[in-house]
């Protein structure tokens, strides 16, 4: 259900899953690729808010400072990594 949920907010993501001992929470570590624009932004805040989350990491673009272009699409956008938590 949580994977369905954030799949709906971003396209670009990779997922590492692990249960607790009770088998009833669920931990998943997600890896969001950011091009430097709006609709990361604005879907980045809205995980933030809808999620139990905690971001864990972040590798930014070399180009950060620069306009959204084909330089973050292809060579250097920023990642951004997030522990998600269900229950």
């Amino acid at each position: 259900m949580l994977i369905k949920s954030l799949n709906k907010f971003f396209f670009y993501h990779e997922v590492a899953q692990s249960t607790t001992r009770s088998h009833t929470k669920k931990k998943f570590i997600v890896k969001i690729i950011d091009f430097n624009d709006e609709f990361t932004k604005r879907h980045l805040k809205t995980l933030e808010d809808k999620f139990n989350t905690k971001k864990i990491g972040e590798v930014r673009s070399i180009f950060n400072e620069i306009q959204t272009c084909t330089l973050h699409t292809y060579h250097s956008p920023t990642f951004h990594y997030y522990l998600v938590k269900s229950g």
